[in-house]
């Protein structure tokens, strides 16, 4: 679904079940139950709905309203939560498109990226790849670019200044393009 400029996905982290009465505060039953009838323990399904927005430059956030996996089996019980969260499992779907987003930009340390891609239940394959398409156009463009400043550095003249700019210009190009795509596939 689209927001302006944003694109964003909604999906489940399962459903919790909550006492009527704290959910509805001073309402009546008798108003809220034709819309969600409660359970033998008077308690009501919630949905835990997050969303994955993306503003089309790459930058990604996810508004997580999960339980998360460290739940006692009593809180668990208490809260009607009958299945595991699929948090992780929603992210690790979308895996070489949030390594390879997470790999193009700073976001995080490489460590950090590391880590979390494994406790998101991405994929070897998933991550390699997306881990290569995230990194190689920017050690691409670091190491033309880098030779390109050596050269002119060294036998300074006409010829390797224009190198040099014609280099910096398809480096802005490919960013300007790459960021169009961007916002229009998100």
């Amino acid at each position: 679904m689209r927001v302006g400029r944003f694109h964003v996905e909604i999906f489940s982290d399962g459903i919790f079940r909550l006492d009527g009465g704290l959910q509805y505060g001073i309402v009546p039953k008798v108003l809220w139950e034709k819309e969600q009838p409660a359970d033998e323990r008077n308690r009501v399904a919630l949905d835990m709905n997050c969303l994955l927005i993306r503003d089309g430059t790459g930058n990604v956030v996810v508004v997580e309203t999960g339980a998360g996996p460290k739940l006692t089996e009593r809180s668990k019980r208490n809260f009607g939560i009958d299945e595991p969260p699929r948090l992780l499992d929603e992210l690790a779907r979308r895996g070489v498109l949030a390594i390879t987003v997470l790999r193009m930009l700073p976001l995080a340390p490489f460590t950090i990226v590391n880590v979390v891609a494994g406790a998101s239940h991405i994929g070897l394959r998933d991550f390699l790849l997306g881990t290569l398409l995230g990194m190689t156009p920017g050690i691409l463009a670091t190491v033309v670019f880098v030779d390109r400043i050596v050269e002119a550095l060294r036998n300074p003249g006409t010829g390797t200044f224009a190198s040099l700019a014609a280099v910096a210009g398809v480096l802005v190009a490919l960013a300007v393009m790459l960021r169009r795509r961007l916002a229009a596939t998100a």
